[in-house]
Protein backbone atom coordinates (compact mmCIF):
# COMPACT_ATOMS: atom_id res chain seq x y z
CA UNK A 1 0.00 0.00 0.00
CA UNK A 2 1.58 3.24 -1.14
CA UNK A 3 1.82 6.26 1.10
CA UNK A 4 0.93 9.62 -0.51
CA UNK A 5 3.75 12.17 -0.53
CA UNK A 6 3.56 14.91 2.08
CA UNK A 7 1.78 18.06 1.04
CA UNK A 8 3.87 21.04 0.13
CA UNK A 9 3.48 24.39 1.91
CA UNK A 10 1.56 25.74 -1.09
CA UNK A 11 -0.85 22.80 -0.95
CA UNK A 12 -1.42 23.38 2.75
CA UNK A 13 -2.77 26.89 2.17
CA UNK A 14 -6.40 26.76 3.09
CA UNK A 15 -9.18 28.20 1.04
CA UNK A 16 -9.54 31.91 1.69
CA UNK A 17 -12.26 32.43 4.33
CA UNK A 18 -15.44 33.71 2.74
CA UNK A 19 -16.14 35.97 5.70
CA UNK A 20 -12.92 37.85 5.11
CA UNK A 21 -13.89 38.76 1.56
CA UNK A 22 -17.39 39.93 2.38
CA UNK A 23 -17.95 43.54 1.57
CA UNK A 24 -17.63 45.77 4.61
CA UNK A 25 -15.65 43.32 6.76
CA UNK A 26 -12.07 44.26 7.50
CA UNK A 27 -9.54 41.49 6.92
CA UNK A 28 -7.73 40.58 10.12
CA UNK A 29 -4.42 38.90 10.92
CA UNK A 30 -6.44 35.90 12.07
CA UNK A 31 -8.04 35.55 8.62
CA UNK A 32 -4.61 35.49 6.98
CA UNK A 33 -3.18 33.11 9.57
CA UNK A 34 -6.02 30.64 8.98
CA UNK A 35 -5.63 30.85 5.22
CA UNK A 36 -1.87 30.23 5.31
CA UNK A 37 -1.89 27.79 8.20
CA UNK A 38 0.48 29.65 10.49
CA UNK A 39 0.12 31.47 13.79
CA UNK A 40 -1.17 35.03 14.15
CA UNK A 41 2.22 36.01 15.62
CA UNK A 42 3.96 34.84 12.46
CA UNK A 43 1.62 36.88 10.26
CA UNK A 44 2.07 39.89 12.52
CA UNK A 45 5.86 39.56 12.35
CA UNK A 46 5.73 39.77 8.55
CA UNK A 47 3.00 42.36 7.96
CA UNK A 48 3.85 44.66 10.84
CA UNK A 49 7.51 44.69 9.78
CA UNK A 50 9.04 43.70 13.07
CA UNK A 51 12.73 44.41 13.17
CA UNK A 52 13.90 40.78 13.64
CA UNK A 53 11.43 38.20 12.23
CA UNK A 54 14.33 35.82 11.51
CA UNK A 55 12.24 32.76 12.32
CA UNK A 56 9.99 33.35 9.29
CA UNK A 57 11.33 31.73 6.13
CA UNK A 58 11.33 33.51 2.78
CA UNK A 59 8.74 31.22 1.20
CA UNK A 60 6.39 31.62 4.16
CA UNK A 61 6.88 35.38 4.09
CA UNK A 62 6.00 35.54 0.38
CA UNK A 63 2.98 33.34 0.98
CA UNK A 64 1.68 35.55 3.78
CA UNK A 65 2.20 38.69 1.70
CA UNK A 66 0.37 37.16 -1.28
CA UNK A 67 -2.61 36.03 0.80
CA UNK A 68 -2.77 39.42 2.50
CA UNK A 69 -2.85 41.08 -0.92
CA UNK A 70 -5.59 38.77 -2.20
CA UNK A 71 -7.70 39.37 0.90
CA UNK A 72 -7.26 43.14 0.65
CA UNK A 73 -5.54 43.44 4.02
CA UNK A 74 -4.63 46.94 5.17
CA UNK A 75 -2.56 47.54 8.23
CA UNK A 76 -4.38 49.46 10.98
CA UNK A 77 -1.72 52.11 11.36
CA UNK A 78 -3.78 54.16 13.81
CA UNK A 79 -4.18 51.24 16.18
CA UNK A 80 -0.48 50.38 15.94
CA UNK A 81 0.53 53.95 16.70
CA UNK A 82 -1.90 54.27 19.60
CA UNK A 83 -0.54 51.05 21.07
CA UNK A 84 2.86 52.73 21.06
CA UNK A 85 1.53 55.99 22.50
CA UNK A 86 1.72 57.86 19.16
CA UNK A 87 -0.86 59.12 16.64
CA UNK A 88 1.41 60.83 14.08
CA UNK A 89 -1.27 63.50 13.65
CA UNK A 90 -1.09 67.29 13.88
CA UNK A 91 -3.74 70.02 14.02
CA UNK A 92 -3.59 73.19 11.88
CA UNK A 93 -5.85 76.04 12.94
CA UNK A 94 -6.31 79.26 10.99
CA UNK A 95 -8.98 81.94 10.78
CA UNK A 96 -9.91 81.37 7.12
CA UNK A 97 -8.48 79.99 3.88
CA UNK A 98 -8.87 83.29 2.01
CA UNK A 99 -6.01 84.78 4.02
CA UNK A 100 -3.29 85.32 1.43
CA UNK A 101 -0.51 84.33 3.82
CA UNK A 102 -2.08 81.74 6.11
CA UNK A 103 -3.26 79.36 3.38
CA UNK A 104 0.18 78.91 1.74
CA UNK A 105 1.71 78.45 5.20
CA UNK A 106 -0.81 75.74 6.05
CA UNK A 107 -0.12 74.01 2.73
CA UNK A 108 3.66 74.10 3.26
CA UNK A 109 3.26 72.83 6.83
CA UNK A 110 1.07 69.93 5.67
CA UNK A 111 3.52 68.96 2.92
CA UNK A 112 6.46 68.88 5.32
CA UNK A 113 4.42 66.97 7.90
CA UNK A 114 3.44 64.38 5.27
CA UNK A 115 7.09 64.01 4.26
CA UNK A 116 7.84 63.12 7.88
CA UNK A 117 4.99 60.60 8.10
CA UNK A 118 2.38 62.79 9.82
CA UNK A 119 -1.23 63.45 8.90
CA UNK A 120 -2.88 66.82 9.51
CA UNK A 121 -6.34 67.95 10.59
CA UNK A 122 -7.34 71.42 9.38
CA UNK A 123 -9.75 73.83 11.06
CA UNK A 124 -10.96 77.28 9.89
CA UNK A 125 -12.52 79.42 12.60
CA UNK A 126 -13.99 82.21 10.43
CA UNK A 127 -12.94 84.57 13.26
CA UNK A 128 -15.45 82.91 15.59
CA UNK A 129 -14.25 82.51 19.19
CA UNK A 130 -16.43 79.49 19.87
CA UNK A 131 -15.17 77.74 16.74
CA UNK A 132 -11.58 78.33 17.90
CA UNK A 133 -12.28 76.51 21.16
CA UNK A 134 -14.28 73.77 19.45
CA UNK A 135 -11.52 72.98 16.95
CA UNK A 136 -8.80 72.90 19.59
CA UNK A 137 -10.88 70.53 21.73
CA UNK A 138 -11.60 68.34 18.70
CA UNK A 139 -7.93 68.16 17.84
CA UNK A 140 -7.06 67.20 21.40
CA UNK A 141 -9.81 64.57 21.46
CA UNK A 142 -8.06 62.96 18.48
CA UNK A 143 -4.79 62.97 20.47
CA UNK A 144 -2.87 65.13 18.01
CA UNK A 145 0.80 65.38 18.86
CA UNK A 146 1.05 69.07 17.99
CA UNK A 147 -0.96 72.21 17.21
CA UNK A 148 -0.04 74.89 14.67
CA UNK A 149 -2.03 78.15 15.06
CA UNK A 150 -1.61 80.42 12.04
CA UNK A 151 -2.71 83.98 12.72
CA UNK A 152 -5.28 82.85 15.31
CA UNK A 153 -6.25 85.42 17.91
CA UNK A 154 -5.31 84.16 21.38
CA UNK A 155 -8.23 85.36 23.46
CA UNK A 156 -8.53 84.17 27.10
CA UNK A 157 -10.74 81.19 26.21
CA UNK A 158 -8.28 80.04 23.56
CA UNK A 159 -5.46 80.32 26.10
CA UNK A 160 -7.39 78.07 28.48
CA UNK A 161 -7.75 75.46 25.73
CA UNK A 162 -4.07 75.73 24.84
CA UNK A 163 -3.12 75.33 28.50
CA UNK A 164 -4.99 72.04 28.38
CA UNK A 165 -2.93 71.07 25.33
CA UNK A 166 0.35 71.89 27.06
CA UNK A 167 -0.65 69.99 30.19
CA UNK A 168 -1.15 66.88 28.03
CA UNK A 169 2.32 67.34 26.46
CA UNK A 170 0.90 68.46 23.12
CA UNK A 171 3.33 70.73 21.30
CA UNK A 172 2.02 74.21 20.40
CA UNK A 173 3.44 76.62 17.81
CA UNK A 174 1.92 79.98 16.88
CA UNK A 175 2.43 82.01 13.71
CA UNK A 176 2.35 85.82 13.65
CA UNK A 177 0.69 86.12 17.08
CA UNK A 178 2.99 85.40 20.03
CA UNK A 179 1.61 83.78 23.17
CA UNK A 180 3.41 86.03 25.61
CA UNK A 181 2.30 84.19 28.78
CA UNK A 182 4.02 80.96 27.76
CA UNK A 183 7.37 79.98 26.37
CA UNK A 184 6.05 78.41 23.17
CA UNK A 185 7.70 78.80 19.75
CA UNK A 186 6.37 81.61 17.55
CA UNK A 187 7.06 82.17 13.86
CA UNK A 188 6.64 85.74 12.72
CA UNK A 189 8.03 88.37 10.43
CA UNK A 190 9.45 91.69 11.54
CA UNK A 191 6.24 93.67 11.03
CA UNK A 192 7.63 96.80 12.65
CA UNK A 193 10.40 96.89 10.06
CA UNK A 194 7.87 96.05 7.34
CA UNK A 195 5.83 99.09 8.35
CA UNK A 196 8.93 101.29 8.32
CA UNK A 197 9.95 100.13 4.85
CA UNK A 198 6.41 100.71 3.58
CA UNK A 199 6.21 104.25 4.99
CA UNK A 200 9.69 105.16 3.76
CA UNK A 201 8.74 104.07 0.24
CA UNK A 202 5.49 106.04 0.26
CA UNK A 203 7.20 109.21 1.48
CA UNK A 204 9.97 108.77 -1.05
CA UNK A 205 7.56 108.69 -4.00
CA UNK A 206 5.78 111.80 -2.72
CA UNK A 207 2.77 110.70 -0.69
CA UNK A 208 1.86 113.02 2.18
CA UNK A 209 -1.63 111.83 3.09
CA UNK A 210 -1.62 108.11 3.89
CA UNK A 211 -4.58 105.95 4.88
CA UNK A 212 -3.90 102.52 6.37
CA UNK A 213 -7.01 100.41 5.73
CA UNK A 214 -7.21 97.20 7.73
CA UNK A 215 -9.36 94.20 6.79
CA UNK A 216 -12.11 93.40 9.31
CA UNK A 217 -11.43 91.62 12.60
CA UNK A 218 -7.62 91.87 12.54
CA UNK A 219 -6.77 95.45 13.50
CA UNK A 220 -6.08 94.36 17.09
CA UNK A 221 -3.58 91.67 16.03
CA UNK A 222 -0.05 92.27 17.29
CA UNK A 223 1.37 91.94 13.78
CA UNK A 224 -0.91 94.68 12.44
CA UNK A 225 -0.24 96.96 15.40
CA UNK A 226 3.52 96.48 14.97
CA UNK A 227 3.22 97.40 11.29
CA UNK A 228 1.27 100.56 12.11
CA UNK A 229 3.82 101.51 14.78
CA UNK A 230 6.57 101.08 12.22
CA UNK A 231 4.77 103.38 9.78
CA UNK A 232 4.14 105.99 12.50
CA UNK A 233 7.78 105.96 13.59
CA UNK A 234 8.87 107.01 10.09
CA UNK A 235 6.12 109.58 9.52
CA UNK A 236 6.49 111.22 12.93
CA UNK A 237 10.23 111.47 12.38
CA UNK A 238 9.60 113.71 9.37
CA UNK A 239 7.60 116.68 10.75
CA UNK A 240 9.01 118.81 7.93
CA UNK A 241 6.81 116.91 5.46
CA UNK A 242 3.57 117.69 7.35
CA UNK A 243 2.18 114.24 6.62
CA UNK A 244 -1.32 113.03 7.48
CA UNK A 245 -1.64 109.43 8.65
CA UNK A 246 -4.96 107.75 9.43
CA UNK A 247 -5.86 104.20 10.39
CA UNK A 248 -9.28 102.78 9.48
CA UNK A 249 -10.88 99.36 9.43
CA UNK A 250 -13.46 97.94 7.05
CA UNK A 251 -16.37 96.50 9.09
CA UNK A 252 -17.03 93.75 6.52
CA UNK A 253 -15.66 92.06 3.42
CA UNK A 254 -18.16 93.24 0.81
CA UNK A 255 -17.15 95.72 -1.89
CA UNK A 256 -19.81 98.23 -0.84
CA UNK A 257 -18.41 98.29 2.68
CA UNK A 258 -14.98 99.14 1.30
CA UNK A 259 -16.35 101.93 -0.86
CA UNK A 260 -18.48 103.26 2.03
CA UNK A 261 -15.32 103.64 4.11
CA UNK A 262 -13.19 105.11 1.33
CA UNK A 263 -15.48 107.42 -0.64
CA UNK A 264 -16.20 109.91 2.19
CA UNK A 265 -12.47 110.24 2.81
CA UNK A 266 -11.63 110.63 -0.86
CA UNK A 267 -14.22 113.40 -1.14
CA UNK A 268 -13.06 115.21 2.02
CA UNK A 269 -10.87 118.27 2.39
CA UNK A 270 -7.66 116.26 2.68
CA UNK A 271 -8.20 113.08 0.67
CA UNK A 272 -5.60 110.34 1.02
CA UNK A 273 -3.23 110.04 -1.90
CA UNK A 274 -2.55 106.39 -1.12
CA UNK A 275 -4.43 103.57 0.57
CA UNK A 276 -2.17 101.06 2.33
CA UNK A 277 -4.23 97.87 2.43
CA UNK A 278 -3.69 95.26 5.12
CA UNK A 279 -2.63 92.62 2.60
CA UNK A 280 -2.57 92.07 -1.15
CA UNK A 281 -6.00 90.43 -1.44
CA UNK A 282 -7.47 93.31 0.53
CA UNK A 283 -5.76 95.66 -1.92
CA UNK A 284 -7.52 93.85 -4.77
CA UNK A 285 -10.87 94.38 -3.05
CA UNK A 286 -10.08 98.07 -2.60
CA UNK A 287 -9.17 98.52 -6.27
CA UNK A 288 -12.30 96.69 -7.42
CA UNK A 289 -14.57 98.64 -5.06
CA UNK A 290 -13.11 101.96 -6.18
CA UNK A 291 -13.42 101.03 -9.85
CA UNK A 292 -17.12 100.29 -9.35
CA UNK A 293 -17.50 103.86 -8.03
CA UNK A 294 -15.61 105.38 -10.96
CA UNK A 295 -12.41 105.99 -8.99
CA UNK A 296 -9.39 105.04 -11.05
CA UNK A 297 -6.22 103.58 -9.60
CA UNK A 298 -3.59 105.02 -9.66
CA UNK A 299 -4.87 108.18 -11.38
CA UNK A 300 -7.17 109.24 -8.54
CA UNK A 301 -5.57 107.40 -5.63
CA UNK A 302 -2.74 104.89 -5.26
CA UNK A 303 -3.15 101.52 -3.56
CA UNK A 304 -0.37 99.50 -1.96
CA UNK A 305 -0.61 95.94 -0.65
CA UNK A 306 1.43 93.87 1.77
CA UNK A 307 2.90 90.32 1.68
CA UNK A 308 3.83 90.25 -2.04
CA UNK A 309 1.70 87.22 -2.88
CA UNK A 310 1.87 85.65 -6.35
CA UNK A 311 -1.69 86.65 -7.30
CA UNK A 312 -0.60 90.24 -7.86
CA UNK A 313 1.11 89.08 -11.08
CA UNK A 314 -2.35 88.39 -12.51
CA UNK A 315 -3.82 91.81 -11.65
CA UNK A 316 -4.07 94.05 -14.69
CA UNK A 317 -3.87 97.29 -12.73
CA UNK A 318 -0.97 96.12 -10.60
CA UNK A 319 -0.39 96.48 -6.89
CA UNK A 320 2.76 98.15 -5.56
Amino acid sequence: MSVPPPKTRQEKVRKLPATATKRGKRTTLKDIAEAVGVSINTVSAVLNERSSPARVGDSTRREIEEVARRLGYRRNTAASLLAGGRTKTLGILLENLSNSLAAPMAEAFEQEAARRGYQCFLGCTQYDGLRRIDYIERFLSHSVEGLMLIGVWLDPDVEVALNSALSSNTAVVTVDIPWTDHDVPVICGNHFMGGRILAEHLLEVGHRNILYLSPPDVLHFDSIQERILGMRSVIENRPDLACEFEVAETPGRGLTVVSDVLLPRLRGDKPPTVVAAGHDLHAFRVITALAEQGVQVPRDVAVVGYDDIQYDLLWSLGVE
